[in-house]
């Protein structure tokens, strides 16, 4: 375990500090504010939260080494530069969005640091039996179709919840980026499907009952039924950018069967079947 904090000392915190400010232009600055984000929630409801919020904090670190591999699975692809540029820059954006979490630990009380389990940053799989246009099209699909469109409509749902004005800032900062990343994912499979050979279509489609089932287990394991949990806590625990696991779970399914299937299936991949056979 290896302690992830914000606000360090290194020789290039000023050079970090100022690529964050420069970011986060992108929309309107995020200044923590000096009194407390809360607004008359418990306790509990607090502890929550902010424990979210940490969790997030990782999480996010995480998918910035995801999005920085992504960058030489596009070049080699042969993609368009704009594909090289766009991906490079969600890997900044993932650092950006841990920084935020963390910035939003810090307004709920806490400190903006986690122990962070470097084991869970694995290399993405080079997938060495297939093309290059192939590779990229299975790690794209997979980190920013599935990923990423899922994120950008819990988000979403969070946003109509969320009612502390900071953490809805921050949460509409989030949901913007996805809304980019899953529409990159989008754009990368639409450009290129069309190059693809009918043998590298099929390992695409045969990859998809993996990538489906994978999504959702991996999804479904972050949102624990906590039944334990007061109704009127998870309440307010909402109110500052939790997101509940029951309407969480429903919204995955709702997502991936009415938005990412049918999306898949209309660029030509084989997904409907794939979805009924993902085991």
């Amino acid at each position: 375990m290896t302690p992830l904090r914000f606000g360090d000392d290194s020789a290039f915190a000023a050079e970090h500090r100022r690529l964050m400010r420069e970011a986060v232009r992108r929309s309107a600055p995020l200044e923590r504010p000096a009194e407390p984000v809360t607004s008359g929630q418990r306790p509990e409801a607090i502890g929550l939260a902010r424990e979210n919020w940490r969790a997030r904090m990782a999480h996010e670190h995480r998918s910035a080494a995801v999005f920085a591999e992504l960058v030489r699975f596009v070049m080699a692809a042969g993609a368009p530069p704009s594909f090289h540029s766009v991906m490079a820059r969600m890997a900044l954006d993932e650092l950006l969005h841990a920084e935020l979490c963390g910035e939003v630990v810090a307004a709920l009380g806490g400190a903006p640091e986690v122990e962070q389990d470097t084991s869970l940053i694995v290399p993405l799989p080079l997938h060495a039996d297939c093309t290059p246009l192939v590779a990229a099209a299975r790690n794209v699909l997979f980190a920013c179709c599935l990923s990423e469109t899922i994120s950008m409509a819990l988000l979403a749902a969070e946003l109509e919840r969320t009612n502390a004005p900071y953490i809805v800032d921050v949460v509409r900062q989030l949901a913007s980026d996805e809304v980019t990343h899953a529409r990159f994912g989008w754009e990368f499979l639409a450009w290129a499907a069309p190059r693809m050979e009918p043998h590298e279509r099929d390992q695409v489609d045969s990859y998809l009952p993996r990538a489906l089932a994978a999504i959702e287990r991996e999804m479904l394991a972050a949102m624990p039924m906590n039944r334990r949990v007061d109704p009127a806590v998870l309440r307010e625990a909402e109110q500052l950018g939790l997101s509940a696991s029951k309407p969480a779970r429903e919204l995955l399914s709702l997502t991936l069967t009415t938005v990412i299937v049918p999306r898949l299936d209309d660029l030509g991949f084989a997904a409907t079947p794939a979805w009924e056979r993902r085991g």
